[in-house]
Formats: structure tokens, sequence, C-alpha cells
């Protein structure tokens, strides 16, 4: 069963490193509600939170092999989303009508991406990249938008990537960041953050401080506007 559309571009929901062969954790973007899990195989899937027997969350299950068990029955999907058991009916070929709905998913700079199964093309970064961290803010994803766009990483140079909600940095030394976000809902965000480039203690601290700053700065402007009053330019944040 494919997906029903809700994801129409690729978003970000969590960091490659983050996610360990056979284990299973949930991610948000507004109302769609997702497991994201990866199979004995190294393969990413990303599929819509929910058993299609009781509604329980998948997110809650446990991965066996290339297959997701539900834990609340023990029902059992394959890597393609069909039921491939049913625990209290061992004996029963489940229908083929039994699937959950599946999203495309896909890692790319360091970090797991999901869309609709309509979602053209691929997310694309080259080179060797890793994850430094991925932060919640408490702001609304145009809120962070408008932090970033105001504040870039060491004030280099500042790019969209394919993704709406993605950016690359071009940073001086030559280093390229990646930092996408993910609209959890009106309220919250997750950014994920991702570096290219060999390992280097002094950078990814900067990094980390950058994001940080970020986060009160996007925090800040969501106080000030619940209050009525305009955040100065060049107020520290």
């Amino acid at each position: 069963m494919l997906d029903t559309g809700e994801v129409a571009v690729w978003t970000a929901v969590g960091t490659s490193d983050g996610l360990l062969d056979r284990k299973v954790q949930r991610a948000q973007i507004k109302a769609t509600d997702l497991a994201v899990w990866r199979g004995e195989d190294g393969g990413v899937r990303a599929w819509s939170n929910r058993c299609p027997h009781r509604g329980m969350r998948l997110s809650y299950g446990f991965v066996r092999g290339n297959r997701l068990t539900c834990l609340y029955h023990g029902w059992t999907y394959d890597g393609t989303g069909g039921c491939a058991l049913i625990p209290a009916h061992m004996k029963l070929t489940p229908p083929k009508t039994i699937t959950v709905a599946m999203y495309r998913a896909a890692e790319a700079g360091g970090l797991i991406w999901v869309a609709s199964s309509k979602t053209e093309g691929e997310p694309n970064f080259s080179g060797s990249w890793r994850a430094i961290r991925s932060i919640h803010i408490g702001a609304q994803a145009s809120a962070v938008e408008s932090a970033i766009e105001a504040s870039p990483l060491e004030s280099g140079h500042l790019v969209r990537a394919s993704s709406p909600r993605a950016y690359i940095h071009e940073l001086k030394d030559g280093g390229r960041v990646i930092c996408a976000l993910q609209e959890i809902n009106d309220h919250q965000t997750m950014m994920h953050v991702a570096v290219e480039g060999s390992e280097s203690l002094d950078r990814n601290q900067r990094i980390d401080a950058w994001t940080r700053r970020i986060r009160r700065a996007a925090e800040k402007l969501i106080a000030a506007a619940k209050s009525n009053r305009p955040v100065l330019e060049g107020a520290k944040v």
C-alpha cells in the first residue's frame, strides 16, 4: 500500500548514524506520523506509524531480520509492507490486502530523508558527510528559517538545497554544512545538521554552538510575537 501523499517533498527525519540496524524510531512531519526503521540488510524504510490490525504505533514494535513486528498482537510485516505473519492464526496465509502505507526513504548527506511515493528524484549531496546532531526547537519552521537566514553559520555563503526546508552553508575554509528542518507541528521543529569532510573537533564545536544560537533566536522570535514586542535589530540572541 502506498502512502497518502502528505509528505510532498524530501524531508530529513534524523541522522543516519542515529538509526542502528534492527532498530525502529518514530518521526513526525506535521500530521504525518511515521515509523522509520532499519532492517538487518542495512536498508531504511519509512512507513505509516499505524498497524492495520488495531492501530498500535509500529514505532513501539521491534525488527527481526528485515521484518517489523507490532508490539500489540505480534502482527509481522515484511520489507514490502505486506503482512507476513499473524501469531493468533499461524496456519493462515495473511491476505495480500493487509499492508502498511509506505513512504520513500533515502540516506544522503549523513541524514535520513523521507518523501511521498509520488515525489520524484532523490536527495543528492556529493562528497563524504558526517552527522553532527539533531536539535529540538520550540518554534515553527518559518521562525527557524528566519533565524538561519539572519545569522548564517560563520557568515559563510548560504544556499537552499533541493528540499525546500534544507540549507547548505558554504564555509570560509571550503567545507559545507547541511541544515535540514523537520516541521513537527506549528510549535515544534527538529533541525538536523551534517558536515562534509574529515573529522574536526573544533569545527564540530563551532557548528554545535551555532545550532544552539539558532534555537535561542527562533524561540525568541516566537516569544516576541506572542507578546507583540519587536526583536530589535542587532540584539543578542
